[in-house]
């Protein structure tokens, strides 16, 4: 599962994607999350999805 890329709004999702072994992006469009160190740099934290593309170098 290591090659999948899981994008999510909610923390729960996006750290049940870790459990598994897929790489993780948290969508915090509110900043509900600032607080949040990442999950210890596991997930990747971003404001919005247009940051998405520049994250995946695409």
């Amino acid at each position: 599962f290591e090659d999948f890329l899981v994008v999510g709004d909610l923390l729960n999702d996006v750290y049940s994607a870790l459990k598994v072994g897929c790489h993780a992006v948290l969508v915090d469009r509110y900043g509900r999350y600032d607080n949040v160190d990442e999950i210890e740099k596991k997930i990747t934290v971003i404001s919005n999805l247009k940051n998405l593309p520049e994250l995946l170098h695409v």
